[in-house]
């Protein structure tokens, strides 16, 4: 994981220095620390830097200090950190405040007797055994569910260091964030660290063993089964996704969970479960849905028997009338249907869901009705269209896909 700003006030040695500006940047990953002795620092970071000023350099005035934060600001620096001495710096202008505060660069006011050496050792620690962490963690994932050439052990040891034990029952999570285009202009990567960020704090107060690890704006999630079931694991995940689609417009969050297992090979068969349920969570227009692979029921072994052109044959064949006048009317059986049987064929509730007068659903009903030839009270035809019904929703399709 990623060392950013918010992480400084969990260090020992930053406890006596205080955040005065720019709250909004908390999330700026840390890639190193610079220590400033010029007037100027453009030519001396890459991004991502921690920049430490302190005012020592000869001739250093408000206005040099002023010039570095707005350098700091234009090169992508991380955050600033201003020493206040009354021999160099006394304090740091409004004005700078204000501009950090502007362009969400962290500001910091550290105090002259706090050792310079002991913060920038920290961070570098900290940094260094987080791109380790990283390194493990990537390690164990890529070799527990894509490679088939190495032994339990090994992988047993790496999850070791993860600090996970394989030989308990676990589960594969795979969560995604899909942004639409309603959604505004966010770095989206941002948004996938800071949901991977809040999914692991939760699961960590839950007292949950886990390891996580974000690839392709994907989060995986090995989630050792032990103190929680897997309903349990997804509503907690629910929550999380919840509060933070509920934050960006636009945003949907799907996801899908595996059957536990124990064991290499397990954990890779609840990996490709994962994946279909995760597909299968796609089709779904809520903003946060989050499947159980033991809830897919048949969909689970269409995934595996059947081929596309049967199951869409079976849709059309079932449900041939009212796709046709979908197609060729714009009528909204289909999604008219759907809504019903979600309903419990309750008419009032299909109306209100749908924002339609009651009059117009009744009357569709009773078209429907007419058109598949069909008895509402009878469940082996209404499990036929709730087949159909979801089989066109998981595989995506339209009525103008139909011929």
């Amino acid at each position: 994981m990623n060392m950013k700003c918010r992480d400084l006030s969990g260090l020992r040695s930053f406890k006596g220095i205080k955040l005065i500006a720019g709250a909004g940047g908390l999330d700026r990953i840390i890639t190193w620390v610079y220590i400033n002795q010029d007037s100027s620092i453009s030519s001396w970071i890459h991004g991502g830097e921690l920049v430490f000023i302190t005012g020592m350099e000869n001739g250093f005035s408000a206005e040099t200090l002023k010039s570095i934060v707005r350098e700091c600001i234009e090169n992508a620096a991380s955050g600033v950190v201003v020493l206040i001495d009354p021999n160099h710096i006394q304090a740091v202008p409004e004005e700078i405040i204000t501009a950090a505060e502007s362009g969400n660069m962290p500001l910091y006011e550290m105090p002259w007797e706090i050792k310079l050496v002991d913060v920038t050792k920290e961070i570098a620690n900290t940094i260094i055994l987080n791109q380790l962490r990283e390194q493990s963690v990537m390690g164990f994932f890529s070799e527990l569910l894509f490679s088939h050439f190495i032994s339990d052990t090994s992988i047993r040891n790496m999850a070791i260091r993860c600090g996970v034990n394989v030989d308990e029952n676990a589960s594969m999570i795979i969560i995604r964030p899909i942004c639409t285009h309603e959604c505004p202009g966010n770095d989206f990567s941002n948004i996938t660290a800071t949901l991977n960020r809040a999914i692991d704090n939760e699961l960590e107060r839950c007292h949950i063993s886990f390891v996580s690890y974000v690839y392709m704006d994907e989060i995986f999630i090995y989630a050792v089964c032990k103190s929680k079931g897997l309903s349990e694991i997804r509503d907690i995940l629910t929550a999380v996704c919840s509060e933070l689609a509920a934050r960006f417009s636009g945003l949907r969050i799907c996801g899908g969970i595996g059957r536990s297992a124990v064991g290499t090979e397990n954990m890779r068969r609840s990996y490709s479960e994962a994946r279909q349920s995760l597909s299968f969570s796609e089709n779904d227009e809520q903003p946060v849905r989050i499947v159980l692979y033991s809830e897919m029921g048949i969909i689970r072994l269409l995934n595996s028997v059947s081929s596309r052109s049967e199951i869409q044959d079976y849709c059309y064949s079932t449900l041939k009338p009212l796709i046709d006048s979908d197609r060729s009317h714009n009528t909204e059986y289909i999604k008219t249907l759907e809504t019903y049987l979600r309903c419990n064929c309750n008419l009032v509730k299909t109306a209100e869901t749908m924002f339609i007068h009651r009059n117009t659903i009744v009357y569709r009903i009773e078209k429907i009705r007419s058109l598949l030839d069909i008895d509402f009270s009878n469940m082996t035809a209404k499990s036929e269209c709730l087949n159909a019904l979801r089989l066109m929703k998981h595989f995506g399709f339209k009525p103008e896909d139909f011929e």
